[in-house]
């Protein structure tokens, strides 16, 4: 009998060792199908909180006062419409000093619907001096009043909500209306009404939404090429119709001028918006050139600055020379350089170098770069 018991008891002790095997398989396979669901889940919201970020910039590059963001929708229809989404002459958003966030208005973006992994429409928020209502002058030195997780300088934030946590419901009944529709959404922080706004963690439990912010510098830094190619374009329009460039505004703080106004024989300087010699804009010699409302409207002219030679110039004697420019560098006749953000957090100033970094901040000696070391200048070159 003890022969027989010793196989026996062999199988069975396999059998065991078997068992255990497919069980702890089975749990790492869970737990890798587990992971994957989740990463799988994180990527699709990743990708289309990036495809609504690309939408809002393109959107605030072409708007008609560069820079802009559209309010956020508040009925869920994805377009702009008032008095939906609007208060008076402010974003509902921004209804009695909040900042609340609505949908993303995919309609207005000219996008398909941007969902998140749970099949939920993405959240939206601008900051206030950003919207296309705003009345403040918007421009690259305009702050952003946004913070997530404590960066601030956000101009807009886009979330992905997420499932539906514990003691949330979203009912047809909230979905037409974003305030009674947010706490089905959103959590914590990114519900209420002030400017603060977190980031879930993988270890969260009350907290699922994932945003994505746009800064300042990243909305700037697009919206500056769009500012910077629209001017020079206005000024060969200005030398086609007076065979020579504007003269300048000598600089000091934009600021504290009263009136732009040309002086004569200025070859370096602010962009004359008032008296223009030799021709004001929009008539005489000038009158096929004329500058956009929005430039003066929204002080792009304070962070706007150019530069002019002598249209017989000699290349390398007294031309004016670009740094790192493709092809010849020696014999341009005119330039404009465009400020980026604020990086030496002292504007308005009377000082060019708090404005433009590098050779382009010394005025005087005819040289430029266009990419200065550590700094964030747009340089267009108008002539030749």
């Amino acid at each position: 009998m003890n022969h027989l018991r010793r196989p026996q008891q062999g199988a069975a002790f396999l059998l065991l060792i078997f068992s255990l095997t497919m069980a702890l398989a089975m749990a790492v396979v869970g737990k890798f199908s587990i992971d994957r669901f989740r990463l799988h889940r994180a990527n699709a919201n990743l990708e289309q909180l990036q495809q609504a970020k690309q939408a809002l910039i393109g959107y605030a590059v072409m708007h008609s006062r560069p820079g802009a963001l559209p309010c956020p929708d508040y009925n869920g229809d994805g377009r702009i419409t008032n008095p939906e989404d609007h208060n008076g002459s402010r974003c509902r958003s921004e209804t009695g000093g909040t900042m609340r966030p609505g949908w993303l208005p995919w309609r207005e973006l000219g996008v398909a619907q941007l969902i998140d992994s749970s099949n939920a429409t993405l959240w939206y928020l601008p900051s206030p001096a950003y919207t296309e209502l705003a009345s403040v002058p918007l421009n690259s030195d305009t702050s952003g009043a946004l913070r997530l997780d404590g960066q601030g300088d956000i101009v807009a934030l886009v979330i992905a909500p997420g499932p539906v946590l514990d003691q949330q419901q979203r009912s047809s009944a909230v979905m037409g209306n974003a305030d009674r529709a947010r706490s089905a959404h959103l959590e914590g922080e990114n519900r209420d009404s002030d400017a603060d706004f977190t980031q879930a963690r993988p270890a969260s439990t009350g907290l699922n939404d994932r945003l994505i912010a746009i800064t300042r510098r990243e909305l700037m830094q697009e919206v500056e090429r769009r500012v910077a190619a629209e001017i020079a374009l206005r000024l060969r329009d200005y030398v086609a119709g007076c065979s020579r460039l504007p003269d300048a505004v000598p600089f000091t703080d934009p600021s504290g001028l009263a009136l732009f106004d040309s002086q004569p024989g200025t070859t370096e300087g602010l962009l004359p918006i008032d008296s223009v010699l030799p021709a004001n804009w929009g008539s005489g010699c000038a009158a096929g050139a004329s500058l956009p409302p929005w430039f003066q409207a929204n002080n792009w002219h304070w962070l706007s600055y150019f530069a002019s030679a002598a249209t017989n110039c000699s290349p390398g004697v007294d031309c004016l020379e670009v740094a790192n420019l493709p092809g010849r560098r020696d014999d341009k006749q005119g330039l404009l350089l465009l400020a980026g953000i604020d990086l030496s957090g002292r504007r308005p100033s009377a000082t060019l170098s708090d404005y433009f970094e590098g050779e382009n901040g010394q005025s005087g000696n005819r040289r430029f770069d266009l990419r200065p070391p550590g700094g964030n200048d747009t340089l267009r070159v108008i002539l030749p």
